[in-house]
Order: C-alpha cells, then structure tokens, then sequence
C-alpha cells in the first residue's frame, strides 16, 4: 500500500472550471516562474563558482602558509640545535676571556712589581757607582783616561762581560769647577 490514495477516475469527475486565458495566463506565470528559477539557479551556480575559486585561492594560500609555519619550523628547531654549542663556546670563551684578563692583571702586578724593584737596585747602583767614582777621583787626581773608566765600570759591574774597547765619546757631571787642562809638554 502506497502512501497515496488512489483516486479512482470516475467520468462524473468535475471539470477544471478555467477558462482558456485564464490556463494560458498560468501557464505563462508557471513559466516566467520557472525562468526566474533558472536565472537564480545560473547565479547560485556562478556564486558557488566563485565560491569554489575563493575556496581554491584559500586553500592553496592555507597550503602556502602550512609550509612557510613547517620550514620556520624546521629552521627554528635547527636554529635551536646550533645554539646550544654556541652557547657552550660563547661560555668557554668568556671564561677564557677572564682567565686572560685575570692572567694579564697579574701579569701586569708583577711587572710593576719588577720595575718598582729595579727602579730601586737601579737608583742604589746609580748611588754606589757616583759615590765610588767620586772616591777613585779623589785618588787619581783627576785624571780618567775612557779606558780608566771602562775598566772602573768593568770591575764595579762584576756580574757583567768586561768591556775593553769604547767607541763613542764620554761626558761626565761634574758637582764641582773642572780642573784646568795640564799640558802634555814640560819646560
């Protein structure tokens, strides 16, 4: 059994009462309507067009940026993976760099060290050098010949090579008059 009732066809059955202009009216309304259907269905299928267009632009953009998001990603994480060295190298050498710095300031403290030290043993020698030439003066009366001199420094330098021979001149600071020139001629 259908869903629908049967409707017997019986000969008394009642005529459309319609007249001809009043079908043919209908019939041009039914028409016209379903020309309005057709344009509405052209622009439903030209707006899913676009749509499907739209979707597509969207889509490939969306597969655009998943792969940009995947390869920054990718660079991040080996970006990510090369820093950890760097870190452990920039570390290393900025524990180079203080144990340099460290190295050089105590490096620096003792030359400092030394050169106070020489500054003083050099003053003490420079003293004992004036004060012993001054005695030597006083008993050679004067008279210092350059090989005299070399020889004097010679021996109050012991620990240094002897020199024997001097090219150059000699000056000498004298806190008192030099005494005058003797002449090599006697009368």
């Amino acid at each position: 059994m259908g869903l629908f009732k049967r409707v017997e066809c019986n000969e008394e059955a009642e005529q459309p009462s319609m007249s001809a202009a009043e079908l043919e009216q209908m019939v041009y309304a039914t028409y016209q309507e379903k020309l309005d259907l057709a344009k509405q269905l052209d622009g439903a299928k030209a707006r899913i067009e676009s749509l499907e267009e739209t979707l597509q632009e969207k889509t490939t953009k969306l597969r655009a940026a998943e792969e940009f998001a995947r390869q920054s990603e990718s660079e991040r994480k080996s970006t990510a993976s090369k820093i950890g060295p760097l870190e452990q190298s920039k570390k290393q050498l900025q524990t180079n760099l203080k144990q340099e710095k460290a190295r050089a300031a105590t490096l620096e403290v003792r030359i400092e060290e030394l050169e106070n030290a020489s500054r003083g043993r050099m003053a003490a020698y420079r003293r004992e050098l004036v004060e012993e030439m001054q005695r030597q003066a006083v008993c050679a009366s004067g008279g210092w010949s350059k090989a005299r001199v070399l020889g004097f420094l010679g021996g109050f330098l012991p620990e240094t090579e002897e020199v024997t021979s001097y090219d150059g001149s000699f000056v000498a600071e004298c806190d008192s008059e030099p005494e005058p020139r003797r002449s090599a001629k006697k009368a």
